[in-house]
Formats: C-alpha cells, sequence, structure tokens
C-alpha cells in the first residue's frame, strides 16, 4: 500500500498483492483515488484506509472493503472524515476498529479511534474516549498504528501543538475500554507486540510519568522503546 500508480512495470494504483512464495505480482487489482496508509486482510476480503475519496470511480471516504478474490469493490462504507491510519478486522469478529485522524465516525464525535460492523458499516460499541479533541489543525492528537493481541488493541498515537497525547494505549477489543496508556511526550511511529512486550519507534523525549528517563537539555529523542503489555502503576502526571 502507498502512493505508487505501478508496480513491476505493471498499472496498480496505491495496492497490490504478491504471491508470499516467490514474490510474483498478483492479479489483484484496485483504482484508490489517493494514498493507502493501512491494510487489514480477512480470509475473504482486504479493508484499505488512507486518503481518498474514492475507489473504482465509486465515492469512497479514506476507508474501503475490497473483496480478497478479484479487488472488486464491496458497499461497505463508513462515514470517516479523515485519514485512516490503523484498521484492525479479523474472520472471528463482525467488528472492524478504525484509527487515524478523524473527529467523526458515521457522523457522530468520535476522536482517533472506533469500531463498525463488517457487514453493514454501522457504528458498534467503543467506550473510551482516549484521544482529546482538535482544537486546531496543529493543537491535535491521532493514531497513527493499531495491533490486536489477545482481545486487546494496542494504539500508537501521533500529537502536535498543546492539548495532545503521544504515547501509547491498550483497549479492550470487544468494548474499546481503556486498559492502561503512558503518558510519554514524543509521537510514535509504529508499534509490535511479542510476548509481555509492546515495542515502539517513537521520538520520546520524556517519559517521567510512567517512572521513565526525564527530559533532557539539549532534548534527546528515543527512537526505540520497550515496555510491558499490563499496566503496573498510576501514571504521575494528567495527559497534557
Amino acid at each position: 500500500a502507498g502512493q505508487f500508480s505501478a508496480v513491476s512495470g505493471q498499472a496498480r494504483s496505491k495496492v497490490a498483492a504478491f504471491n508470499t512464495s516467490n514474490g510474483s505480482l498478483t492479479s489483484f487489482n484496485a483504482s484508490v483515488g489517493g494514498s493507502v496508509e493501512t491494510v487489514a486482510v480477512t480470509n475473504d476480503s482486504v479493508y484499505i484506509g488512507g486518503s481518498f475519496n474514492s475507489v473504482a470511480g465509486q465515492s469512497r471516504t479514506n476507508v474501503a472493503k475490497l473483496s480478497r478474490s478479484n479487488a472488486s469493490l464491496q458497499p461497505w462504507a463508513p462515514a470517516v472524515d479523515d485519514i485512516v491510519q490503523g484498521l484492525i478486522a479479523t474472520d472471528s469478529s463482525n467488528r472492524v476498529i478504525i484509527g487515524g485522524r478523524f473527529q467523526t465516525l458515521n457522523g457522530q464525535p468520535r476522536v482517533g479511534i472506533g469500531a463498525v460492523d463488517r457487514d453493514s458499516a454501522q457504528s458498534l460499541t467503543w467506550n473510551a474516549d482516549i484521544l482529546p479533541p482538535r482544537i486546531s489543525e496543529n493543537q491535535r492528537a491521532w493514531v497513527v498504528d493499531l495491533k490486536l493481541e489477545d482481545g486487546v488493541v494496542y494504539a500508537a498515537n501521533n500529537g502536535m501543538g498543546w492539548h495532545w497525547f503521544d504515547g501509547r494505549f491498550a483497549a479492550s477489543f470487544e468494548t474499546g475500554d481503556l486498559i492502561w496508556l503512558d503518558n510519554c511526550y514524543g509521537s510514535t511511529s509504529s508499534i509490535s507486540v511479542m510476548g509481555d512486550v509492546l515495542y515502539s519507534t517513537p521520538h520520546a523525549h520524556d517519559c517521567t510519568s510512567v517512572n521513565g528517563f526525564p527530559e533532557e537539555n539539549p532534548q534527546i529523542w528515543k527512537r526505540g522503546l520497550a515496555e510491558t503489555t499490563f499496566a503496573t502503576g498510576t501514571d504521575q502526571t494528567a495527559p497534557s
């Protein structure tokens, strides 16, 4: 997924599929009117999210569902008012988790993360309001990456200005209830879960709220972090 228009000399608009056995390009071909930032795959469907307003010549805003067999566009069309940067979809649940820069989901206030039905696209329960609402284009927070492990959704977050949230959080896949968050300062780009450890690639520079490293002068950015996937205490400061 990305912003490309060709792969291996063949036309492919923003998303392509390859054979895992030899890396050869498959016939999967969908025309996306913008960039694709994230992909989630189930047995029969490919969900794409990004910054686009059409797929296969039909209106789709930032998120769409394609047939895995032939890339045909499906009727599924949640209303997402800004860029989608994270998706979670499984074969065992009707819930699709959407993360990104949005402030509304299906016309209702929902900042950065929410859940919809995989067939109807109607909004489903997501209990926790974790990210603060946008104040302006330069004062906001958003989800940039999502991972699902053992019924828990882990999220990486970015922010700018003030009244933002840069760290990571864990929430219940089924309810959206918050399990924990860390309030380190310095935006997070990606996350990966391995056993009881959550790895991340941030530019964190102050993790004193969770008894980590302090702010330094001159400022030093930590490019890789590891933390437990479970809570170990109480955050020492309120989110900014």
